[in-house]
């Protein structure tokens, strides 16, 4: 168990499902 290593990956998975969550609630693009 290594402090350094969970939270790199704690904020892998965060960057992952804000970016995820940004592309999910995306507004349409205007035409």
């Amino acid at each position: 168990f290594d402090l350094a290593d969970t939270i790199i990956i704690v904020r892998n998975l965060i960057r992952r499902a804000w970016i995820t969550h940004r592309w999910e609630t995306r507004p349409p693009r205007p035409r």
